[in-house]
């Protein structure tokens, strides 16, 4: 069989070039933006800042585009209800805090999906009149409490303190009003009013729940029931782009702090960001991943809420909380691991089809060989025929009285024989006039004498 002409050639690498060429847009198109984004929105409990880090660099890596979902992250105030957003379907997840148990067991259908600081960063600022100031102090005297802060009022109860002999008051977000006798003591974070104060030289007392055993969540990320009813995926979605969001926000805070001044306020100084990027990542402490929770954690803070009285007993906790699964992936991995799969197979379509084709190659290399073989092999016996037709020209062992001739086996036979055997030469029978006389002289005695050799 002949070896693949010039056209066959062309067309085979034609066929190669479109197979890879397949096979990388199917490559290209795993790693591709998925068909349709969901718009959806992110109520934060509080103006933008460093708190809410790992849901600006989700956004800004495009880990939440990535998941399908289009985020909008709204900012908040000191007096927005996130829940009341989350539930009312203005928003359809929220930034919240261990508070949030308390509006599920009220009732609200919110299902908390994560929790980002895993010791709460709540305390309450005194403004510092003696060196004596405790909690009772407080008593009579106007105090800014931001919605939702279930940390501080857990506080007060386990000191026996009555919540009723507060003068409650609507947080301005402004911690200079500590000290212009608009309030007496302000809920603030650790990882925020402290550092403003500190600056300003004002002397104060900060009071911690911690101190009085009240170690809750903090931060915690949740949404409606119906959407995880009906719409799992953005749940999921959402959950996974927020964590990957939050790893990157701790391994670069400073790209974080120089993203919240160029996009998102400039409210703060970069050293003020950067005092509440520290102080958040010690508060997430580092021996879990972000968004990491537990149902005894849970059952703790609400029995703490029941022994206070703030509670008449524990709800429904695995209700409560998100069942994450067993390791659950996002919408981009499976489209990857789909696509990739198309592109493994048509790579290994092409793989076979090039090892046939190899194999059909070997095939006629081994073929050609032997025709080659063949043909030299019949080269040779034509080049030994052709020799020993030249060895007629030469020295030829003749008997000197019969004229036998002796062939290459060592046997004799006659000379008309071994010429025809040798060469290509018929012999045809006369005789010679001298041979006629000796023999025949008695019917050539008239022979011309012209004719004697």
């Amino acid at each position: 069989m002949a070896l693949p002409g010039r056209k066959a050639t062309v067309e085979m690498r034609s066929r190669v070039r479109l197979i890879t060429l397949i096979a990388t847009l199917l490559c290209q198109m795993a790693g591709a933006q998925p068909e349709s984004i969901e718009p959806v929105t992110l109520q934060l409990k509080w103006h933008h800042q460093f708190q809410f880090a790992g849901y600006y660099m989700a956004h800004e890596l495009g880990f939440y585009r990535e998941n399908g979902l289009d985020v909008t992250i709204v900012p908040g105030s000191p007096t927005t209800d996130v829940t009341k957003e989350v539930v009312s379907g203005r928003a359809d997840f929220g930034v919240g805090t261990s508070g949030l148990l308390l509006d599920f067991a009220d009732g609200d259908p919110v299902v908390v999906l994560g929790v980002i600081y895993q010791h709460s960063p709540l305390v309450l600022l005194m403004r510092s009149d003696s060196i004596t100031d405790t909690v009772h102090d407080l008593v009579g005297s106007s105090v800014m409490i931001e919605s939702h802060s279930a940390d501080l009022l857990a506080m007060f109860n386990r000191a026996g303190l009555d919540v009723s002999t507060l003068n409650i008051k609507d947080h301005t977000g402004r911690p200079e009003d500590l000290f212009t006798n608009s309030a007496r003591a302000i809920s603030a974070y650790l990882t925020d009013e402290p550092y403003e104060l500190d600056n300003k030289g004002f002397q104060y007392v900060m009071l911690s729940p911690r101190t009085y055993g009240i170690d809750f969540y903090g931060d915690n990320f949740f949404t409606h029931r119906d959407l995880i009813e009906t719409r799992r995926d953005l749940a999921d979605a959402f959950r996974d782009a927020t964590v990957r969001g939050w790893q990157a926000a701790l391994a670069e805070p400073e790209r974080v702090v120089d993203l919240i001044i160029a996009k998102y306020s400039q409210r703060k100084t970069r050293e003020h960001l950067l005092f509440e990027a520290r102080t958040t990542a010690a508060l997430m402490t580092p021996l879990v991943t972000p968004g990491h929770m537990l149902t005894g954690r849970w059952a703790h803070i609400a029995d703490t809420f029941v022994e206070v009285g703030m509670l008449s007993e524990q709800p429904d906790i695995d209700a409560f909380m998100y069942a994450i699964g067993p390791s659950p992936l996002p919408r981009w991995v499976w489209r990857g691991l789909t696509w990739g799969g198309a592109a493994l197979a048509l790579l290994l379509a092409l793989v076979l089809y090039l090892r046939s084709f190899n194999q059909r190659l070997q095939r006629e290399v081994a073929r050609r060989r032997k025709t080659e073989s063949d043909l030299i092999e019949t080269n040779r016996s034509l080049e030994k025929a052709l020799a020993e037709v030249h060895t007629l020209k030469g020295l030829l062992p003749v008997c000197s009285h019969c004229k036998s001739m002796r062939s290459e086996d060592g046997t004799w036979e006659s000379m008309e024989a071994y010429i025809s055997k040798h060469s290509d030469a018929d012999l045809s029978h006369s005789i010679c006039p001298k041979c006629s006389r000796k023999y025949y002289g008695r019917y050539f005695e008239d022979a011309p004498d012209s004719a004697s050799p």
